[in-house]
């Protein structure tokens, strides 16, 4: 896990081949096909990230992470994990002492997982072929939107694309610019 300080008091943590604990339990899953270049590696990679961002008297949150398997098509299958019941705590979170955080992705906020898949596709050269499926998050009881899951989902996808020699805290934290 790499600890991030951001510009604007912002806090993130970025898994890279690992995920915190917040894979969730789900009984549906919404899924979604965009075009994508061939990859040639059968390749498997994972990932998560999280991030608090304080906005004066309350604070934007969220965690997801997601599991991407390549393969040699000419699409991305996309794949949300939808959680059905509030979760148990997540325990260790970065909004852990202004929200009520909780393991799990509610279906509120599966639009915006998905806006920021299509937000990735848009700012990167290419997507690799393969299977991405998100199962793992958390979100603030009070305080996670659509929104800061649109940013995390973009940040996640470029992420998983990333080649395993491309990982710096300064790329990673270069992904964050545009967020909030």
């Amino acid at each position: 896990m790499i600890a991030l300080a951001l510009t604007f008091n912002r806090k993130a943590k970025v898994w890279v081949g690992d995920q915190p604990g917040a894979i969730y339990v789900t009984d549906r899953s919404v899924k979604h096909i965009l075009e994508a270049k061939p990859s040639f590696t059968n390749t498997f990679h994972r990932g998560a990230v999280e991030l608090y961002v304080p906005t004066g008297p309350r604070s934007i949150y969220g965690l997801l992470g997601a599991e991407f398997k390549h393969d040699k098509s000419n699409k991305v299958s996309i794949r949300v994990n939808i959680s059905s019941d509030r979760g148990p705590r997540f325990i260790g979170s970065l909004a852990e002492a202004s929200d009520d955080v909780r393991i799990g992705l509610p279906e509120e906020y599966v639009e915006g997982v998905l806006r920021g898949v299509l937000m990735a596709q848009q700012q990167v050269e290419h997507l690799l072929s393969g299977d991405v499926v998100f199962n793992c998050g958390a979100y603030g009881v009070k305080w996670s939107s659509q929104l800061i899951f649109s940013h995390l989902s973009s940040i996640l996808l470029k992420i998983l694309m990333m080649n395993n020699d491309e990982f710096s805290e300064e790329k990673l934290a270069l992904l964050f610019q545009l967020t909030f």
